[in-house]
């Protein structure tokens, strides 16, 4: 599937309610414009994601999108990419033997190091140590699931 379908798909599988056109005017992303924006990273986190692709889905000019981005997701969307990335490693890491070169290309990362780099930044630890902790060898840790990496939560609401 390509991106203009993934575009499609999400564009029309989830229009606006004619309530929700408030939402705009307070300055951050409506919940379905929000959940558009998330379908299509989840969708392509593994290939380059760049603005002018979210611009799209959402219809925004890019100046206002980036400021609406930053105001709903309390991040910017590269941020926010990342945060995604990284979230998808800890889940490939607790479930597959993969090697660290592959869950790297899978999540969309340029290579190991820059999956390693960002990962010991977010996270606080390597990935590898961080797998072996997460799988048993400190009981003290929990999945990922259950504590995600800090910041990349759902988008405001307010």
């Amino acid at each position: 599937m390509t991106q203009t379908d993934m575009l499609t798909t999400f564009t029309t599988a989830d229009q606006p309610p004619p309530e929700e056109a408030p939402e705009l005017r307070r300055g951050v992303l409506a919940p379905w414009q929000a959940r558009l924006i998330q379908g299509y990273i989840g969708a392509n986190l593994h290939g380059t994601i760049r603005v002018k692709d979210l611009v799209q889905v959402v219809q925004f000019s890019p100046k206002r999108f980036d400021r609406i981005f930053k105001a709903s997701f309390r991040c910017t969307p590269h941020q926010y990419v990342m945060r995604r990335r990284i979230e998808r490693a800890q889940s490939l890491l607790l479930m597959s033997d993969d090697p660290l070169r592959r869950i790297a290309a899978e999540c969309g990362f340029v290579n190991q190091s820059h999956l390693s780099n960002l990962f010991r930044k977010m996270v606080g630890e390597a990935p590898g140590k961080w797998r072996l902790a997460a799988r048993g060898h400190r009981p003290h840790l929990a999945l990922a699931a259950e504590h995600p990496v800090q910041g990349a939560g759902q988008p405001r609401t307010e």
